[in-house]
């Protein structure tokens, strides 16, 4: 009689499942009151903050953004941390993002964020070009005929809303609200901190709510941005310069393609001037 076959081996055990990564945090806007209902949204996952303006959340590895140096150590058993960008949306205030900078397994990561209201909004018909202007500071935007088009490149048709935030950097609750830690990367690459004379954000979209971006080749968006701040640029070393906030890395970054001018004069660190 012929020899019945051996059992299949086993297979090889199950990966345990990796720990995940967590965050949680609240909402509050520049008067310290705690926001509901703000759309919190990262990687895969989002969530509405609760009456306390409170939020939490996890993220996998395949939703986080792991340095190569992080991933060696893990490697090595070592603990590592990763970083996910967190956003923050809530009608009428301006949007914001955060790092969180959570380490697989080990405590939460904690996020404090305020949120600034809109200061200025209006519709325009883009064909003619318009501005908008902060009554409050007297800060402006100013947007020349047909300076926007879709991320894409292509044309947007129909009327178009335009919105300002200032930051108010003599105000520590506005100051508070401005994204990230005022880290930044220098023109050499090298990781610098800020001193602000400024900053707003600027946002316009279409009649469907659709983003819009400055169009490649336009005249380009000019902002006025009005400010009581002061800074002895003798101690700081450097003139006054343009920067922009990048949320995928959480960072400052140097603008080298914008003028610049200072109390109506160009600034040194000037694309005019380069």
């Amino acid at each position: 009689p012929a020899a019945a076959a051996p059992p299949p081996l086993p297979g090889p055990p199950a990966e345990p499942p990796r720990p995940r990564s967590a965050f949680r945090g609240q909402v509050v806007d520049l008067s310290g009151r705690a926001l509901p209902d703000v759309k919190v949204s990262w990687g895969k996952g989002g969530c509405l903050t609760d009456e306390d303006g409170c939020f939490a959340g996890s993220i996998s590895d395949d939703e986080t953004d792991v340095p190569d140096d992080a991933s060696r150590a893990e490697s090595l058993g070592s603990a590592s941390s990763c970083s996910t960008v967190v956003s923050f949306s809530y009608d009428g205030f301006a949007p914001m993002s955060a790092h969180a900078q959570c380490s697989p397994g080990g405590p939460e990561a904690s996020l404090s964020v305020t949120l600034r209201p809109i200061s200025a909004s209006t519709v325009l018909d883009i064909s003619k070009g318009g501005s908008v202007v902060d009554k409050a500071t007297g800060s402006s935007v100013i947007v020349p005929p047909n300076a926007l088009s879709y991320p894409d490149g292509s044309p947007v048709e129909g009327p178009v809303t335009v919105s300002l935030s200032v930051i108010d950097v003599t105000d520590p609750a506005a100051l508070a609200s401005m994204p990230g830690d005022f880290s930044a990367v220098g023109e050499d690459g090298s990781t610098v901190y800020l001193q602000s004379l400024g900053a707003a954000w600027v946002g316009a979209t279409d009649e469907s709510g659709r983003a819009l971006a400055v169009r490649e080749g336009s005249e380009g968006v000019g902002l006025d941005l009005r400010s009581t701040a002061t800074a002895d640029m003798g101690k700081l070393g450097t003139d006054a310069e343009m920067w922009t906030f990048d949320e995928a890395s959480g960072k400052w970054e140097l603008v080298k393609s914008s003028t610049l001018k200072v109390d109506g004069q160009v600034a040194p660190n000037s694309a005019a001037r380069a």
